[in-house]
């Protein structure tokens, strides 16, 4: 056999190099290609997640105005105008419907509104209807009535609501929506006992609580008397917006709560936090601070009714062969927290019955007789008696009268060296309401009086050797001598006070 030569050796081989570098080309191509498609999805995801985001921040901003809504503008079903929910709800499932329906409560921005209110329709709808965020972001807000609860406050029967709220945001460019973010959120409002303490001052002065002498707090439960009852020398709680200040031997069976929990000396430009001047001072607990400074929580007590600007007032009435002046009630409080007033009777004028015996006929079972009355300031030993085992409520209206009074100048109540009988001796039974800025003059004598006195915006002084029983609460509150507020624990479960709506869960679901 001939043998190759080299050319021809050379000629088969030609064309590997050139197929080497087209595949080696191919290959380069395609990772070029992986890597711009790779850079086109992280651009792509990067532009979705930032519009998944947007979305997000527009769901949680329609959330918040949702709340601000219920909060600031939202009128619920005790407000005038608006059905009760015993007429028009059924509360007795969830979610709450409609009477003799089972449509749930429902409060939309779109069509699907079911409110027996149709102007709380129309302000929800006005408020958050079409609502922006940046120009380009939307959402739409459906909340459905989830429960609704009565409980008893200081100016009656409410309501404590629980509402499920879905928000839908929206962000589009060019008029495409690009993501969706759906946020579900639960809001409530939250309830705070009125009474939880035996003293409690609103004010944020020095000396809001001054307690002198012997006078000291401790606690109790009415239902199995004061003797009887477990732990009295502690839950004697006394709180205050600003300062306490305790002299001599006075003595808090129970915490003191301040702001911030501070102890020492207080100045005009920092009035908080619990001062001691004298070494038999005593704290049965601890110096607790605020859990939480919520200067809301003790609204002014509504007044349906003032004789000051109507010349028709009540005058005291002629006391019978015994002394007693009896009064007849303005108007009467029903269990579902409605009022009923008589035509004629408006309210009693500025009572100084001098002596004898001030009556007020009690209510029956749960139906509270209500007294509206100026002011009641007498001496020479007069008494104030409830009359029969039942509610009393006493609604001061009076701004104060300017008499010769021996402790006060500008009282709405004060009964010098009489006593304030209350033979049931539940003070849930006897209710002081004052919303103005005049004084009380609170003297026990030597009889125990039973009572919750609440005037947030009022002086008080407490006097006295026999003792109140209940709880008060004042802008400010001196305690003098041997006087003792002994506190009911059972308070803790009548009156409340509905706080501010609040979110309490969420979930978020994006798309």
């Amino acid at each position: 056999m001939k043998p190759q030569s080299q050319f021809g050796r050379r000629r088969r081989q030609r064309g590997i190099a050139l197929a080497t570098v087209i595949f080696l080309m191919l290959i380069l191509a395609m990772l070029a290609g992986a890597i711009l498609y790779a850079a086109q999805l992280d651009t792509l995801g990067s532009y979705n997640y930032a519009a998944a985001t947007r979305a997000g921040y527009i769901a949680d901003a329609g959330l918040q105005q949702a709340v601000n809504w219920f909060d600031f503008d939202y009128c619920d079903s005790g407000c005038m105008g608006v059905e009760q929910p015993s007429s028009k709800y059924n509360v007795t499932q969830s979610p709450v419907t409609l009477v003799g329906t089972t449509t749930a409560v429902v409060l939309s921005t779109g069509t699907d509104s079911e409110f027996p209110d149709a102007g709380t329709v129309t302000a929800f709808q006005t408020a958050l209807q079409g609502a922006s965020v940046g120009g380009q972001g939307t959402f739409s807000i459906r909340a459905t009535l989830i429960s609704d609860t009565p409980v008893h406050t200081v100016n009656g029967n409410a309501n404590q609501e629980r509402w499920e709220v879905q928000v839908t945001g929206y962000w589009a460019e060019n008029g495409v929506t690009l993501a969706t973010s759906q946020l579900t959120g639960f809001i409530e409002q939250g309830v705070t006992p009125i009474s939880n303490y035996a003293m409690f001052s609103t004010g944020r002065t020095c000396g809001s609580i001054t307690m002198q002498g012997n006078s000291y707090t401790d606690s109790y439960d009415s239902s199995l008397g004061y003797e009887a009852s477990a732990n009295s020398t502690s839950g004697g709680d006394v709180g205050s917006f600003g300062n306490i200040q305790a002299t001599g031997a006075a003595t808090i069976g129970g915490n003191a709560y301040v702001p911030d929990g501070v102890y020492g000396s207080c100045s005009a430009g920092n009035p908080i936090g619990f001062t001691q001047k004298g070494g038999n001072v005593n704290v049965t607990g601890s110096i607790l601070s605020m859990q939480s400074q919520c200067y809301t929580c003790f609204p002014a007590p509504q007044m349906v009714s003032n004789c000051m600007t109507n010349l028709d007032c009540l005058p005291l009435p002629s006391p019978d062969t015994s002394g007693n002046y009896t009064l007849s009630p303005t108007c009467t409080q029903n269990s579902d927290g409605s009022t009923t007033c008589g035509a004629a009777s408006i309210g009693y004028g500025n009572l100084s019955p001098a002596g004898g015996t001030l009556v007020l006929p009690a209510g029956s079972g749960t139906t509270a007789n209500v007294y509206y009355i100026n002011t009641i300031t007498a001496t020479a030993n007069t008494n104030l008696e409830i009359s029969g085992n039942g509610p009393v409520i006493v609604n001061l209206v009076g701004a104060g009268t300017l008499q010769d009074l021996p402790n006060c100048t500008s009282c709405v109540f004060e009964l010098s060296g009489g006593a304030m009988l209350n033979p049931s001796l539940i003070p849930a039974d006897f209710q002081i309401n004052y919303a103005g800025t005049g004084t009380l003059l609170l003297d026990t004598g030597s009889s125990s009086s039973a009572m919750v006195v609440y005037a947030p915006q009022s002086a008080i002084s407490l006097s006295g050797d026999a003792g109140l029983y209940g709880s008060v609460i004042g802008a400010s509150i001196t305690q003098m001598g041997s006087a003792a507020v002994h506190y009911d624990r059972r308070l803790k479960n009548t009156t409340l006070v509905l706080n501010p709506f609040q979110l309490v869960s969420w979930n978020r679901q994006v798309q």
